[in-house]
């Protein structure tokens, strides 16, 4: 089946942009808020090429947290389909948030299977993640 941006519904994650990281990862993609402006400007840029995409922060601030935030993500994928799920840099690339990461991952993997799984390579980049995946997705038109 043919589809165009406004047939595919897209569930992007990526881990809160306070949360404390390596100074590294700072130096590399910004502070939390000129994070926050790419990611945002990122989902606009989304959203006006036409698809329906919805941004859920996974936060690591405590055990609880980081519980509600997955519990978040696989109730959401049990109530919606999703044609395609992004996972940010922040979750896969910082060492101390691998085991969040497997998490996420398997959340996606159990309640999502039939998704297109999709990487961004640092924030701000989602959109060059789908454009990178619309045959996966299905779509054959240009946005």
């Amino acid at each position: 089946m043919t589809k165009s941006p406004s047939d595919v519904k897209i569930l992007a994650t990526g881990l809160t942009v306070t949360s404390e990281v390596d100074p590294y990862f700072r130096k590399l993609y910004g502070t939390p808020d000129q994070i926050k402006a790419k990611i945002d400007a990122d989902i606009e840029n989304i959203r006006a090429a036409g698809f329906h995409v919805e941004l859920k922060y996974v936060s690591d601030a405590s055990p609880q947290a980081m519980t509600e935030s997955v519990e978040w993500l696989r109730n959401r994928l049990r109530t919606e389909k999703f044609d395609g799920v992004m996972i940010g840099t922040g979750l896969r690339l910082v060492p101390e948030q691998t085991a969040l990461w497997e998490e996420v991952v398997n959340v996606f993997i159990q309640e999502s299977p039939k998704s297109v799984f999709m990487f961004n390579d640092g924030p701000g980049r989602n959109y060059w993640a789908l454009q990178r995946n619309k045959e996966r997705l299905g779509i054959t038109t240009e946005y």
